[in-house]
């Protein structure tokens, strides 16, 4: 697996494929949000997702995942189809939330790449031939659309289970008393040192 943390593209189509590298964290998660939003904007009308190189997701990933999985679902009747690994199937099935995803296994779903010179597009309707790499900025840790993006992402887990529901609770709770707290006093992002 890849230690490199990243997103890759590829539009085939209609459809949107992403894979993930690395640890998928909050950070990243509003502006993955975005680009998808803008894929769907563009035409794009099924998302499919790669996460057999994604060697951690955190709770505010997973609950993307659920935003993401629902935004699918209302432009195409399929499920939000996902490679993963073992250890993000783990992440998924210890959540309960295995359940709400087609799921192939990493092993058995996705043989190497198809090279880029590859002319026999049928081979292989499930992985694009050329990826590129999305340029997407992390989020600040207090900036207002991280901690919109708490709130939903982990709104979105309570409703999915009640695993997360118990888990979660107090989290989106958190969050809305940091934005309640930041509104109020007319705070923007955190000082450039607060989230390290």
């Amino acid at each position: 697996m890849t230690a490199l943390n990243r997103i890759l593209g590829s539009r085939r189509g209609a459809v949107l494929h992403l894979r993930i590298e690395g640890r998928a964290i909050a950070p990243q998660c509003p502006h993955l949000k975005d680009y998808v939003a803008r894929a769907f904007a563009d035409g794009v009308a099924q998302l499919r997702l790669d996460l057999s190189e994604c060697t951690y997701g955190d709770s505010t990933f997973v609950g993307t995942l659920l935003q993401l999985r629902k935004q699918s679902a209302s432009r195409h009747a399929e499920p939000l189809p996902i490679i993963a690994n073992a250890e993000f199937q783990s992440i998924l099935r210890n959540m309960g939330l295995l359940r709400l995803f087609v799921v192939n296994d990493a092993a058995a779903a996705r043989p190497e790449m198809p090279s880029a010179t590859s002319t026999d597009d049928a081979a292989d309707v499930t992985t694009p031939d050329e990826w590129e790499e999305l340029a997407i900025e992390a989020a600040g840790p207090c900036s207002p659309e991280m901690i919109d993006n708490v709130i939903e992402a982990h709104s979105e887990l309570m409703l999915a289970s009640d695993t997360c529901q118990q888990r979660y609770g107090a989290i989106v709770q958190q969050a809305r008393d940091e934005q309640a707290r930041r509104q109020q006093a007319g705070v923007g992002d955190c000082p450039p040192d607060a989230g390290s």
